[in-house]
């Protein structure tokens, strides 16, 4: 009996094995993991060209202008992007244009203001540098503006196709934009190359949303609540996108050599941070299709897991860190490597947070995520003005690190008492 015991669990196990393997979902994620691999490679390919290419200085004002950019998605209402999200998995594909459309006519006012600031500035002589630096930036915002199109990917749940995009555009940077900084250490050069790469990709791209969009009889009632909630989360990103890139203003401010030594040993756990949604983005939509109660199930079921996950990550970078950076990077950044390691103890809690808030998100009214967002920024700023007077650069550090914990596991918490019911069944 024992023998053909063993054979019926091993005949289980592996039943279990290929209906996992099988599953559309498993497929899906292990497809977008196999490809965020290959994003970071090339993301940090990149970064090395440059912090090889530039001056410690230099590096430091790129990744400044890089932080004034990532402030002008504000002008382009990134809070609309959830909203797209949201209409589309309902089947309601006429939002991609609303929301674009609004988008559009902000981002253009917003360039052509920063374009007139900067030429006033630049030749009255009151402020060149900022003058140039505002001219610079204004034929990005446009472009900003249009990037709606990977909201429209999670709602089609097009997880491969908005992945594929994705790595070509990291090809395209690594080559055009790492190409340009290795040939002509220029940073104005590498700007330009940047902004060639960004407006070939968008209207590429855009090309291939149109054609997979189709425009329904319009529902205003449901468009008019959408919309409602997007301008709500547009005007929290405003608050929120500040708040968040204030450690890169803060350091650009303090020195551009020190915003370029937390960069280098930021990168890793920050595309992370900044990707987790790409990382969780199929099961966070095929759990969205469900109810609120079974999505929060799903996420008490395997918790364990997201959590385990990050505690990965954070054992990988504590041990590669201190050989990975100084031989990419050189010995300039050897001070990363402590960045790099404290920065990670984000990670275990980060994948839990993250899902645990979504369901706010696309089953709620985001009320609770807004409140979310905001007491965190709060608590981000005050630990700002008490820890960078401190311990400069690591003082930004630690507040990060604070910031994250009270966001995923505070907060989370909270969600998790006011659903006690649910996810404790």
């Amino acid at each position: 009996m024992l023998p053909n015991s063993y054979n019926y669990t091993g005949l289980r196990l592996r039943h279990g094995v290929n209906k996992i393997f099988k599953h559309p979902m498993f497929k899906d994620s292990a497809w977008i993991f196999i490809v965020y691999i290959l994003l970071g490679i090339i993301g940090i390919l990149t970064s090395v060209v440059l912090a090889r290419s530039f001056s410690l200085y230099d590096m430091g004002r790129y990744q400044l202008i890089l932080t004034y950019l990532a402030l002008g998605s504000i002008a382009g209402l990134p809070g609309m992007n959830t909203i797209i999200t949201k209409g589309i998995l309902k089947d309601y594909d006429n939002i991609f244009f609303i929301a674009l459309k609004k988008s559009i006519f902000l981002t253009v006012a917003c360039s052509l203001l920063l374009l007139g600031s900067g030429i006033i500035l630049y030749y009255l002589q009151l402020a060149k540098e900022l003058g140039v630096t505002l001219m610079v930036l204004s034929p990005f915002i446009p472009l900003i503006g249009l990037e709606k199109y990977e909201s429209y990917f999670q709602g089609k749940r097009k997880f491969r196709q908005s992945r594929r995009i994705a790595f070509f555009y990291g090809m395209a940077n690594l080559l055009v934009v790492g190409g340009t900084a290795y040939l002509t250490k220029s940073l104005f050069a590498v700007i330009a190359a940047l902004f060639f790469v960004k407006m070939a990709s968008v209207l590429i791209i855009l090309g291939i949303v149109r054609r997979g969009l189709s425009q329904k009889e319009r529902n205003l009632k449901y468009e008019q609540s959408l919309l409602k909630q997007g301008w709500q989360l547009s005007g929290l990103s405003v608050f929120n996108v500040i708040v968040g890139h204030m450690d890169r203003i803060i350091l650009g401010a303090m020195d551009p050599a020190l915003l370029a030594l937390y960069h280098v040993g930021g990168y890793l756990v920050t595309k992370i941070k900044d990707g987790v949604k790409s990382l969780l983005i199929v099961p966070i939509m095929h759990w969205s299709k469900l109810s609120k109660e079974e999505n929060i199930k799903k996420i008490s079921t395997h918790g364990l897991k997201f959590f385990l996950l990050g505690t990965g990550l954070t054992i990988i970078i504590w041990i590669i860190a201190p050989w990975f950076i100084p031989f990419l990077y050189g010995k300039n950044y050897y001070e990363s490597i402590a960045v790099a390691r404290w920065l990670s103890l984000i990670l275990p809690v980060l994948f839990w947070g993250t899902m645990v808030l979504t369901v706010n998100i696309y089953q709620g009214d985001t009320s609770f995520y807004r409140k979310t967002v905001i007491g965190t920024q709060i608590f981000y700023i005050v630990s700002l003005a008490v820890f960078v007077p401190l311990w400069g650069m690591y003082g930004v550090v630690a507040s990060f690190v604070a910031r994250a914990y009270v966001q995923h596991v505070f907060f989370s918490f909270i969600y998790i008492l006011k659903n006690k019911n649910v996810f404790f069944v």
